[in-house]
């Protein structure tokens, strides 16, 4: 790796970025096209369903992109998805040579991207800010190999490490800064997650809420959020005009479909062509109502409550947000309260129990439902009791920590992480890569375990 493959590398992996929070399933992924020292495209993974990186940096070379170099910061795609092969548009577009950060750990890609691009005279170098790439996509690595989301605990706490006075006041410790930095992690996290007592004593919303104003939702339909679940496969792309998923990019000549030379094509006629293919995405697009000029997502909320104690006149259960409420319960829930929370949108998650004498949600298996329904990550909020479930099951990956300047004391006032504790200190959670950093006057210390 040298110094200037590393910068574009660089690049790509800041425009994969953008796409935090809408992506999901899919990847963040960002490409660079690089011709004679020039960038002659740019582009990055939108939203899942949009055009992949590759070929939205494709369509802005447009033909700059012959004998150019690719930096993308995942391995180009090899298959039908929602959309086509992006290997197939690299070799069209007449890409000398691509460098990617990563190999692509899905089964379905697993090398076979850059194998079919060098069987086709492309040159392929992986590698290139692998680390980096991997801790941009670290909760999408950790669902495809393990199958379970990636957990992050989340918690605003005083100096003293207390998350509430003893007469249980919580709102706000932390400034602005630290609250906007919080609901930032909200639109970037698949799911968000808290107990009931959370629910109890502080009738939350559990929305993204960044300076704009909620927007009218009319029931029955996700507009740029998907469904939940998603279907377990892949649907086949959808005809186009041009009868190749909306790309606009021709196929490789003997590889399923009549080539097209698009030397051949006028800037008119490709101008034609993106228009129509805009257009029948849009078209596509809105078949279902949609909420307007959204510029973040709410995550699914999911509400640990073993015996259904949570009031029928919740906020939570009563919002115009496109993502849906799921309540995890045991079977020791009423079924008259399964079925007034179903009658008002809610989803009942009937899980097994931790044990008999706690009666708690048991979190593994909740993980694993989770994961099956492509759930990549979950912010875990709280409160204490259920933030040390968490951390005494091992299922934490990463923290962050927002400190006030303040010290509340008591020996009842709650502290971050509730439940049993450890009896010796070789049995504390390690921590590693810790960061520190401000936000206005509070304190963010995050870290990984």
């Amino acid at each position: 790796m040298n110094d200037v493959d590393a910068s574009y590398m660089k690049l790509a992996l800041r425009l994969a970025a953008k796409g935090a929070g809408w992506v999901s399933p899919n990847p963040m992924v960002g490409a660079v096209l690089v011709q004679d020292g020039q960038i002659v495209g740019k582009g990055y993974h939108r939203r899942m369903g949009a055009p992949h990186a590759e070929v939205e940096a494709l369509r802005r070379a447009g033909d700059a992109a012959r004998g150019a170099n690719l930096y993308v910061t995942l391995e180009p795609c090899n298959h039908h998805g929602r959309t086509p092969p992006c290997t197939r548009a690299i070799i069209a577009a007449g890409v000398r040579r691509v460098i990617m950060a990563t190999p692509d750990p899905n089964p379905r890609v697993a090398g076979q991207g850059a194998a079919f691009l060098s069987s086709h005279g492309v040159e392929v170098q992986a590698g290139v800010l692998a680390e980096e790439a991997r801790r941009l996509n670290e909760a999408w690595f950790k669902w495809v190999e393990t199958g379970l989301p990636w957990v992050i605990a989340k918690a605003a706490c005083s100096l003293d490490g207390k998350i509430a006075t003893v007469g249980g006041e919580s709102q706000w410790l932390t400034g602005e800064a630290a609250r906007a930095f919080g609901h930032r992690l909200r639109h970037e996290c698949d799911a968000i997650l808290v107990g009931i007592d959370t629910v109890l004593a502080d009738d939350p919303q559990l929305t993204t809420r960044l300076g704009e104003k909620r927007k009218n939702f009319e029931r029955g339909g996700q507009g740029l959020f998907r469904k939940w679940p998603l279907p377990p496969f892949p649907k086949p792309p959808l005809p186009t005009p041009y009868g190749y998923g909306g790309t606009g990019v021709p196929p490789v000549p003997g590889e399923g479909g009549p080539a097209i030379n698009a030397e051949q094509l006028s800037p008119a006629a490709l101008s034609e062509k993106t228009r129509q293919n805009r257009q029948f995405s849009e078209f596509t697009e809105n078949r279902k109502p949609k909420t307007v000029n959204r510029l973040f997502k709410d995550p699914i909320r999911v509400v640990l409550d073993s015996r259904l104690r949570i009031p029928l006149t919740a906020r939570l259960l009563h919002l115009d947000s496109p993502a849906p409420t799921w309540v995890a319960c045991t079977g020791a829930a009423p079924v008259d309260k399964i079925r007034a929370l179903k009658e008002l949108g809610a989803e009942v998650l009937i899980m097994p129990a931790e044990s008999e004498e706690s009666g708690r949600v048991a979190l593994q298996p909740l993980l694993e439902l989770l994961g099956n329904r492509q759930v990549q990550s979950l912010l875990v909020e709280g409160g204490a009791q259920v933030l040390g479930a968490f951390f005494e099951a091992k299922l934490v990956n990463k923290f962050y920590f927002f400190f006030a300047p303040l010290f509340l004391g008591g020996q009842e006032a709650p502290s971050v992480l509730g439940g049993r504790g450890i009896p010796h200190l070789q049995d504390a959670y390690q921590v590693r890569d810790i960061a520190i950093r401000h936000l206005g006057q509070d304190l963010l210390i995050s870290g990984y375990l």
